[in-house]
């Protein structure tokens, strides 16, 4: 009997010192459960950006793609822009996107011109990951953008997807993104970070191992069963069956996104359910600056195949009531009744007189309907109007092209 207890302990101390010596092996190395090649596992934000990114410049070690400093002791004041993939702008040089232009148009040297104080420039911290919804923004902004304070705050919002993005109960039904995703649900009148499954999601912050076992045996994936050998198209087809079959199952007619569009009397109740947390992630951000006395401006981004007046009506003979401006013109009234400044998009497109498609990347290998050089140096202009319509600078108008 002691000769089985002796060996009973020498097996569970050696299985012990495997594992831990395996966990330490996998710390050292820099193991991360990263799902997607360009992205980085956050424990809390779900992902960020991937600095080992090389096709997408300035890229900082805390994974947002920015040139901003953090020192509280700078003098400057601090510009924080929320949002995904559009704010991102990772087919474009950073220099080209609408943070970039702004860090270049907000620099001291550019605010001189108007007032001549250093006390004026700004930095412009740029929190956004590719497909993250409005809950990761939130919780970017308490994370890493209230130290130190900022002056002013961007929310670009793209209901499109934003929408399923924000509900728990959509996963997996618009994103393969959906596992390291925290989502927030309302508990008792209260708004409450959670994720798919809280245990695993504390065993995956704490323990690279059980997060590697996770990974390599694809525990709780819906992810299609890619090779490395397949094609972009053919993985995009593979992603997009996945994505409709989860969609089926939560009692969706068609794709998930187009749902946004869809006006509320045609909406399933998990739709109605995802506008509900959705509004409720902004009316919080809104309530945690009106705390600090931070003013936020709202950029609303609409899809770009709604401007395609054949597309909108292709979804409807397929029988999809969509309603090309319901996702944006829904946040837009929202956001206008908590009293925060809108930048529509599509209003400003519309005003321009321009052809839609100029502010969004044709569809293509490089293309896939973000905004344009031309569209992301729009969006930087319209934002520069709206912090001098509201008293945060003097400079009402962008520098040429050429400066």
């Amino acid at each position: 009997m002691r000769r089985i207890i002796q060996i009973s302990v020498l097996v569970v101390s050696s299985i012990i010192l495997t594992l831990g010596g395996t966990e330490l092996f996998l710390r050292l190395a820099g193991y991360e459960p990263n799902t997607n090649p360009r992205l980085r596992f956050d424990p809390t934000l779900g992902w960020t950006l991937d600095p080992k990114w090389e096709s997408v410049d300035s890229i900082r070690p805390d994974g947002f793609r920015h040139t901003a400093t953090t020192d509280p002791h700078s003098g400057r004041r601090r510009l924080i822009i929320l949002g995904d993939s559009f704010a991102v702008g990772g087919q474009l040089p950073f220099r080209e996107i609408f943070a970039g232009l702004l860090t270049a148009w907000l620099d001291g040297d550019t605010a001189a011109q108007s007032d001549g104080g250093e006390d004026d420039a700004w930095d412009v911290v740029n929190l956004a990951a590719s497909g993250w919804g409005t809950g990761q923004q939130l919780i970017a902004l308490r994370e890493r953008g209230f130290e130190p304070r900022p002056d002013a705050v961007v929310l670009s919002v793209f209901p499109y997807n934003d929408l399923c993005n924000n509900n728990i109960e959509q996963a997996f039904t618009c994103s393969i993104l959906d596992f390291h995703r925290p989502y927030f649900v309302v508990d008792r009148g209260i708004l409450k970070a959670t994720s798919l499954n809280p245990t695993r999601a504390r065993l995956r912050r704490h323990w690279r191992l059980f997060a590697l076992a996770e990974v390599g045996l694809r525990w709780g994936f819906p992810a299609p069963k890619e090779t490395p050998e397949m094609k972009r198209k053919e993985r995009t087809k593979l992603r997009r069956e996945v994505l409709r079959e989860r969609s089926r199952r939560v009692g969706l007619e068609f794709d998930s996104n187009l749902h946004s569009l869809v006006p509320e009397p045609h909406q399933p109740q998990v739709v109605r359910d995802g506008w509900k947390i959705t509004e409720r992630l902004m009316a919080e951000m809104k309530g945690d600056l009106d705390d600090l006395g931070v003013p936020l401006i709202s950029v609303v981004v609409p899809f770009a195949d709604t401007f395609n007046v054949g597309w909108v009506e292709g979804q409807r003979r397929k029988g999809r009531p969509v309603q090309a401006d319901h996702a944006t013109s829904t946040v837009e009234n929202f956001m206008r009744d908590l009293e925060v400044p809108v930048i529509s998009v599509r209003q400003q497109i519309w005003a321009s007189g321009m052809d839609p498609h100029a502010y969004f990347h044709p569809r293509g290998r490089k293309g896939d309907r973000h905004f344009s050089s031309f569209g992301h140096r729009s969006i930087a202009t319209w934002i520069l109007e709206q912090m001098g319509e509201i008293g945060l600078t003097e400079r009402l108008a962008p520098p040429s092209p050429a400066q």
